[in-house]
């Protein structure tokens, strides 16, 4: 009885140690996930606070700003007279005062005499604010002109854009926004013809005496022509393929270039800057951030004032650098491939693009024309019945079909004389045997002798099997060879087909890659 209850109770507290256990554990699980979610709350009020805290010093630098910048009121008055008058608003009629030393003064007296259709009163206007700042205002009056007077800009194009943009820097290198922007007028003819001839024939000179190689354009699909691909063709099949995707490469090449080289040869349009379209709207955007950049005293607290405004905005982030007029936009290489790629672009902004880039194009299609070109050997061969036969495009080769024919006796010959020697010397030992067993007077003698001559029967059926079946396998080899002859002769018809198609593709490379050169020539 004692031990039973001493069982009993030792039991039940196991189980209560157990609970003690899982107790502990799952208290040690909870305040680690408490501690988890303090730490996680923890790092989000401090994040949280800290965002705050910048957001509080950025209102209140800015408000020490906003003061600083209370002491260029005139500066501001006259950006905002200009933003007005780059949008289309009317201006107010009263005269804006001078701010000594800024050029965006005398440039919005210029602006507004655009306006007014006094052309005289603008270029004295805008020659007096070159001489506070001539990269500025010269930037300001050319783009501002091809807003506001078209004929204006065409007149006085070629020495503005000469000025500020004598040429394009070498294909590796980056352009501004500002000098993109007067790129892409010069190309579509803002500026007239003889500032988009000057830029196009000034860059093509420079980077010739820099030595600096034109950029090539994408105008096909380079993957497809270069590729070797997965193909199941193997030697002068797949130099064929090659061939042919070459030749396919360069046939598109010349469509592009032709269509292009017309698009470039047509004349000028009187108004190259659609009042709505892509490029006035790049032309507003420059001339805004040049506009809203200020004078030299308060860019800096522009500048910073703009910062700011993104961390209260952004609730304590702080976003990306604001744009400037003068930011570089991208390499001259991949701004013209661009633009010859794009099917939107002005006709004549593509044209200008591919004429800065002929020898690149030159030397895409003699890639293309040489890889035509490559010699393709005549020989291929095919496999039938396990027996490979070479061939040209004139039939199969004799030798192989000889060789073909030698190999199919032996391996008919070898399939048939192994099983029938094997059977033929089973029969003869057989006989021996029974006629052994007889000999020495086995019982049943008589039988031994009759399974003797059974035996002795069967070898010679199956010698003059041995002998009937050599004529059958003659039969068989040729039936073989016919197989082998009619499989090899077609095999060498396709091919002669095949490479007669690309030898076609040769004469017809040499007229792409002329094409290619004459359409070169009239862009």
């Amino acid at each position: 009885m004692n031990h039973w209850m001493d069982h009993t109770q030792n039991r039940r507290i196991r189980e209560l140690q157990d609970d003690v256990a899982a107790a502990h554990a799952s208290a040690a699980h909870a305040r680690k996930q408490l501690r988890s979610e303090v730490s996680h709350l923890r790092g989000s009020i401090e994040e949280r606070l800290n965002r705050v805290s910048a957001t509080l010093d950025a209102f209140v630098e800015l408000s020490d700003l906003r003061m600083d910048l209370a002491l260029y009121t005139d500066a501001a008055r006259v950006r905002q007279r200009v933003l007005q008058l780059l949008d289309g608003l009317p201006a107010p009629g009263a005269a804006l005062p001078d701010v000594p030393g800024y050029w965006l003064a005398p440039a919005s007296e210029a602006l507004t005499a655009l306006l007014e259709g006094d052309p005289a009163r603008a270029r004295e206007r805008f020659d007096e604010a070159d001489r506070r700042d001539a990269l500025r205002s010269r930037t300001f009056a050319a783009l501002a002109t091809v807003l506001t007077d078209p004929g204006e800009a065409r007149a006085l194009g070629a020495a503005r854009v000469g000025e500020l943009l004598p040429h394009l820097p070498v294909p590796d290198h980056e352009v501004t926004r500002s000098e993109r922007t007067l790129w892409l007028l010069a190309a579509d003819g803002a500026f007239g013809e003889d500032a988009r001839t000057a830029l196009r024939l000034s860059t093509l000179a420079h980077w010739k005496e820099l030595e600096a190689e034109q950029p090539a354009p994408e105008l096909v699909d380079a993957s497809k022509a270069d590729r070797r691909g997965r193909s199941a063709a193997k030697g002068a099949s797949a130099l064929v393929e090659r061939r042919s995707r070459a030749a396919r490469a360069l046939g598109e090449l010349r469509e592009r270039t032709e269509l292009l080289g017309a698009l470039g040869s047509e004349d000028l349009p009187e108004g190259a800057v659609e009042p709505g379209g892509p490029s006035a709207e790049m032309v507003r955007e420059t001339l805004r951030l040049l506009v809203e950049e200020g004078s030299a005293e308060e860019a800096p607290l522009l500048a910073r004032a703009v910062e700011l405004r993104q961390v209260v905005e952004l609730s304590g982030d702080s976003g990306p650098p604001p744009a400037r007029w003068d930011d570089p936009v991208g390499t001259v290489a991949a701004l013209a491939s661009e633009d010859v790629a794009a099917g939107e672009a002005p006709a004549h902004r593509r044209g200008f693009a591919l004429a800065l880039q002929t020898e690149g194009v030159l030397r895409r299609a003699g890639e293309l024309h040489d890889r035509v070109r490559e010699p393709v050997p005549d020989e291929g061969n095919v496999s039938v019945a396990g027996v490979r036969v070479a061939f040209t495009s004139a039939g199969p080769n004799a030798g192989d079909l000889r060789r073909a024919r030698d190999r199919l006796q032996e391996r008919a010959k070898d399939d048939g004389d192994g099983a029938s020697l094997l059977t033929f010397a089973v029969l003869c030992g057989m006989v021996a045997l029974f006629c052994v067993l007889a000999a020495a007077g086995a019982q049943d003698g008589a039988g031994l002798w009759l399974l003797a001559l059974l035996s002795g029967g069967g070898a010679v059926a199956l010698g003059v099997a041995h002998t009937n079946r050599g004529t059958a396998d003659t039969s068989v080899v040729e039936t073989q060879m016919v197989r082998v002859r009619s499989r090899a002769e077609e095999a060498a018809r396709a091919w002669g087909r095949q490479l007669q198609g690309s030898e076609e593709l040769v004469a017809r490379a040499e007229e792409d890659a002329a094409a290619v050169r004459e359409a070169l020539s009239r862009v």
